[in-house]
């Protein structure tokens, strides 16, 4: 007689949490013990005020670009989700990230919320998919460019020559689900076969739904285009905005010096080693500007400091409108996908 998996999936999960945080509490204790607190301090506390507000203020308008972009991509899939009720998900489950113990627990709160009340779970999901992986197509070019820029017309180094490769890799990545071939290709496998005889259960239909649904952006290339600018706008924002904090603590750090390095940054905080990277990248920030520009890190972590309490600030006000993560005011009724994702309906697997 077997024991329940349950518990032992349980004691897993509680042991990868903790080990996280001891990760995480070790990375800061190692940076704190490179860091003068009272020079740091003063940093701080010297701090231009309008510096600042006109980081916080490039931080929030990133937020919205962040937000505003996904609205294209949901607009395909359904006319029943307005840009505001859009907006509003995604300012909600930014903030509700902090709570969860994963990056993309924020993406299964926006996912719900916004399909569950309309039937459109898979469509949503889709949307959030291709998201997903336009933004870390544009995250990958940014870093492509920073190393560029940082070389100065010098023959590509390995970095330039990884992210190119990352960025390639990402776009296949995104594309090939779109191809036709590649979908005629696995309705003809061994593993469609197997999977037949589930055609009429629910999580079958459920899949083939979400491949149909990412399958729509095919014959929408204007459209891919266009959040890939925003996502890379929205990280050009994240590095202005830094850049105003480094000119408001008087470190030195210069915008030049962050096309180079928040890129790259921005990677590390994605890495599920820690919770919302805490110590990964603030680590791999001053390490970068020690490396590249003789940045103390003194001065590297007191900028890394300050944007980690305006990112905070600015994510504070979606906790107002978490009552719409909970589906307040959400239709009870199915709505039909849009004119676009049921164009998009070909045989899938044993999904129509």
């Amino acid at each position: 007689m077997t024991s329940s998996p349950g518990p032992r999936r349980q004691t897993r999960e509680t042991l990868r949490r903790i080990t996280r945080w001891v990760v995480a509490l070790a990375l800061v204790a190692g940076l704190v013990h490179q860091v003068d607190l009272g020079e740091a301090a003063r940093h701080l506390i010297h701090a231009d005020r309008t510096g600042v507000a006109l980081a916080l203020l490039m931080l929030g308008l990133s937020r919205f670009v962040k937000a505003a972009r996904s609205y294209p991509l949901m607009r395909i899939q359904t006319s029943e989700l307005p840009f505001w009720v859009c907006l509003r998900s995604y300012l909600a489950s930014g903030s509700a990230a902090y709570l969860l113990p994963t990056g993309f627990g924020s993406d299964v709160l926006r996912a719900v919320a916004l399909g569950r009340g309309r039937g459109l779970v898979p469509e949503v999901t889709a949307a959030i998919a291709m998201e997903r992986m336009l933004s870390g197509v544009a995250l990958v070019t940014a870093n492509l460019l920073a190393a560029l820029y940082a070389l100065q017309g010098r023959q590509p180094g390995r970095f330039a020559l990884g992210s190119l490769a990352l960025a390639a890799g990402g776009l296949i990545a995104m594309l090939l689900p779109l191809n036709e071939r590649v979908r005629a290709l696995i309705r003809r496998s061994w593993i469609n076969r197997r999977l037949s005889r589930y055609a009429d259960s629910r999580w079958m239909r459920t899949i083939a739904r979400f491949w149909n649904a990412y399958y729509a952006y095919r014959h929408q290339p204007g459209v891919l285009v266009l959040v890939l600018v925003l996502s890379l706008a929205e990280t050009v924002l994240v590095v202005f905005s830094m850049g105003f904090l480094a000119t408001a603590t008087h470190t030195g750090i210069t915008t030049a010096m962050l096309l180079v390095v928040v890129p790259l940054t921005l990677v590390l905080h994605r890495l599920p080693i820690t919770y919302w990277g805490i110590g990964v990248a603030d680590g791999g920030f001053a390490f970068l500007l020690k490396a590249l520009y003789f940045v103390p890190p003194t001065h590297a972590l007191t900028v890394a400091a300050a944007f980690r309490v305006i990112e905070l600030v600015a994510n504070i006000p979606g906790a107002l409108l978490w009552r719409d993560l909970a589906g307040a005011g959400q239709r009870p009724t199915p709505a039909a996908p849009s004119e676009a994702s049921r164009e998009a309906r070909l045989p899938v697997g044993v999904g129509g």
